[in-house]
């Protein structure tokens, strides 16, 4: 029987990709050794694994989360209006937003986003690298929440501007 260890590489987050191998005999007996240790689990547990016990499980999960109301929504269904809860310093109140509008809303955060993230303090390379994703999605997500032509003018421009600042 042979199992040998050809290839390790540790990644960033502590997992490990490997390559293993082995011959008929090796890969037969792993194999079985699984199953039993599998099936010996399931009698323990006193259930079998099966796929409707799996998709009950996973559609229970999914009544539960779709009976969570949201608080800060209303939909007047008479009126077919969707209201939100804002809460401003002395009053609060129930807004009726637009698609359009929240969208709108979405495009400012974002763009705050994305020019937050060229204001990056932290020397430490995870930091650097973590704000370089956020940059990357935020303008993923403003080229689609954005008329696409109009997004890559706002992100050429805003590319430009600190890269000037940077130089």
């Amino acid at each position: 029987m042979k199992i040998e260890l050809t290839q390790y590489q540790e990644n960033e987050d502590g997992s490990v990709n490997c390559h293993v191998d082995m011959d008929k005999e090796a890969t037969h007996h792993l194999i079985n050794y699984a199953l039993v240790n599998m099936l010996t689990k399931a009698v323990e547990e006193g259930k079998l694994y099966t796929p409707d016990t799996y998709v009950a499980e996973v559609e229970a999960e999914v009544e539960a989360e779709a009976e969570e109301e949201d608080v800060n929504y209303f939909y007047d269904e008479d009126e077919d209006v969707e209201y939100y809860y804002v809460e401003d310093e002395d009053d609060t109140v129930w807004v009726a937003l637009e698609s359009e509008q929240i969208d709108s809303i979405f495009v400012k955060e974002l763009k705050k986003c994305l020019i937050n993230t060229y204001h990056n303090t932290s020397s430490l390379q995870e930091d650097i690298d973590d704000n370089i994703r956020v940059r990357n999605a935020s303008k993923v997500l403003l080229s689609y929440y954005m008329i696409p032509s109009e997004a890559d003018e706002y992100i050429g421009l805003t590319e430009f501007m600190y890269e000037f600042e940077g130089a």
